[in-house]
């Protein structure tokens, strides 16, 4: 393999890094084209050439093949193509809880990516290929193709990826006899999940696990230089031609696995949507009360009543206020209402943000640190409290974390106006931030200041507000009656949890934002992503970290629109009075708002 040239498209992380890294110790010269950059100081800079670009633009592509060079007579040579550049998107084809079919430029964009720039890179590779003396085993260069295992095995919510990785395996064999004549190879590879980055980075642990267990042996994910030794195999190999080989451990998921997967993650959320139909035709249960000290009383017949459960106690949920300050930004010191003393680390003469996680989360949960890291060091925010309830918002236990909401959001009540009347803090200059079920527990706040207090919250945010057991229950949610000024982003809007619908389709502030018609971000849409069914809810994480951290440049600009259709057409561009995030108090704009996002951070497009 000494002095070959090697072309590998996606090869600035995952499997083309990983390729890219194998070739170039075999003594590959390596050009890699992606739209990222390795950052990495272990490659060898002058086997190792990043071109930035796009698989898409002929451009990019013809910019990339002028740097195959042989490394000796600088002249041009190409003796493998690696296709390792693709993205994945699950979506359904019409969702029937909003009446809104998926769009048809999102099935464009798989093809045009996975498929359309996969066979313009073949095509204009095959002269250079075609260029090279006839080796003694009878070939001059290889094409290696990636697809994925899901192109016979897809589920739910994947048919265009699906079918964008079945016409790479349908494409092979054909291509495999067309350029047989020039002595040129084409085989593909079907992946199955590999630890890449994307992959490992995963909202869900459980989801890895699910995959580990499914994978008869090695009972693992792939590591991504055993995708690489395969690309090497086949180099070395000119007998194997015009094959799709699978490296996936012998992984074959059973029909409905994501119902498996969504088992495993949303167990409760599933069977407890699913059963309130049904709950509903029962027979009432006599209603039950319990009380505790400085949060009232609950009820079964409360706002949550269809569930029928009553909250645990605040001894059980344990909640605990985390204060970081500018003093001490990584480091929090405890609050207690009831303890003097830790109620003089707040300064009650500066904004003060609360931030609730969700679901399975916890206090130190790295997407929302990032939030309180970016308040602080951004945001003129100089004290961020985390309220950390993870003993009462435990997995698989959706019904209860749902009930629980109600305790936390009165204990946050209750501490702020421990902090009104002792130390005069203005509840106007007080931010709540929820995540999920935390934006339902900043509802659950802001209603009981009101009735207990006579007072409202400065600002709610919503990020991603859980729908699940809330959506459809008038008073059972967060909504713009429970503060001043209440703003929410909607990201995973519908409520087919099988694919990660989780959030909130109805407006609920005094300003929604809609990025991306408020489902299938485009962040989302990365290789791999599609298995990170809560991708799209934590969308909205990222999106207003970046309102913070993005600069001056990234605006979020937001457009007043009646639906997603118009704004498409932009029949709303001059309604942009919105900004999404952070900074949307300094806008006028109210009502529901659209606005386009970017894969990459900080994901705006402005």
């Amino acid at each position: 393999m000494q002095s070959l040239v090697a072309l590998v498209t996606g090869g600035a992380s995952g499997l083309g890094l990983a390729v890219c890294r194998r070739l170039s110790r075999n003594g590959f010269r390596v050009v890699s084209l992606d739209l990222q950059q390795n950052n990495s100081q272990s490659e060898d800079a002058e086997n190792y050439i990043q071109i930035k670009g796009d698989i898409r633009r002929e451009s990019d592509i013809a910019s990339a093949l002028s740097r195959c060079t042989d490394a000796e007579s600088g002249r041009q040579r190409l003796d493998v193509v690696v296709n390792c550049a693709g993205v994945a998107n699950a979506f359904k084809l019409y969702n029937f809880e909003s009446r809104r079919p998926q769009r048809l430029e999102d099935f464009k964009e798989l093809f045009e990516i996975n498929v359309f720039g996969l066979f313009d890179v073949i095509r204009l590779s095959v002269p250079l290929l075609a260029a090279n003396p006839l080796h003694p085993n009878g070939t001059r260069g290889l094409v290696v193709n990636t697809s994925s295992i899901l192109a016979v095995e897809g589920h739910e919510g994947q048919t265009g990826f699906s079918a964008s990785q079945a016409a790479i395996d349908a494409m092979t064999l054909p291509l495999a006899r067309d350029l047989s004549s020039q002595g040129i190879r084409v085989n593909t590879i079907a992946a199955g999940f590999f630890a890449t980055p994307l992959v490992l980075r995963s909202d869900s642990p459980e989801l890895l696990d699910f995959i580990r267990m499914t994978t008869p042996c090695p009972q693992r994910l792939g590591e991504t230089d055993e995708f690489a030794h395969l690309v090497q195999t086949l180099i070395s190999n000119p007998m194997i031609n015009g094959e799709v080989i699978r490296i996936d451990g012998a992984l074959r998921w059973p029909e409905r696995a994501y119902a498996s997967i969504t088992d495993d993650l949303f167990h409760d959320i599933h069977n407890a949507v699913n059963d309130v139909n049904e709950y509903l035709k029962r027979e009432p249960l006599p209603p039950k009360e319990v009380c505790y000290p400085d949060i009232g009383c609950f009820s079964t017949d409360g706002p949550l009543k269809h569930i029928g459960a009553l909250p645990a106690s605040p001894a059980e949920i344990d909640t605990k206020f985390k204060l970081y300050t500018t003093k001490s930004p990584a480091t929090p010191q405890e609050v207690d209402p009831h303890n003097a003393k830790s109620l003089e680390l707040i300064n009650p003469t500066k904004p003060l943000a609360f931030i609730s996680h969700g679901f399975g989360n916890n206090g130190e949960t790295p997407q929302l640190i990032m939030v309180k890291d970016s308040l602080i060091k951004y945001g003129h925010v100089e004290q961020v409290i985390m309220v950390d309830w993870h003993k009462g918002a435990k997995q698989p236990l959706y019904v209860e974390a749902s009930t629980n909401t109600q305790v936390v959001g009165r204990q946050i009540a209750f501490l702020v106006e421990t902090l009104r009347t002792t130390h005069k803090l203005d509840p106007k200059t007080v931010h709540l931030i929820g995540f999920s079920l935390g934006a339902q527990v900043s509802g659950f706040g802001g209603k009981y200041s009101q009735t207990a207090y006579k007072w409202k919250f400065g600002r709610i945010s919503a990020l991603d507000s859980a729908a699940p057991l809330f959506e459809g229950y008038p008073g059972a949610y967060l909504n713009q009656d429970d503060g001043i000024y209440v703003d929410a982003i909607h990201t995973s809007a519908g409520h087919l949890i099988i694919t990660g619908e989780v959030g909130f389709i109805e407006p609920i502030g005094h300003v929604d934002f809609f990025p991306h018609n408020g489902s299938h971000q485009p962040r989302c849409s990365l290789l791999n992503e599609t298995l990170h069914i809560s991708c799209n809810h934590y969308s909205s994480v990222f999106y207003f970290e970046s309102s913070l951290s993005g600069g001056s440049h990234c605006m979020f600009t937001a457009y007043k629109c009646p639906n997603w259709t118009d704004f498409e057409d932009k029949k709303c561009t001059k309604n942009g009075d919105s900004r999404l995030g952070f900074y949307s108090t300094t806008q006028t704009g109210r009502g529901v708002h659209y606005l386009e996002v970017s894969k990459e951070y900080p994901f705006c497009t402005q």
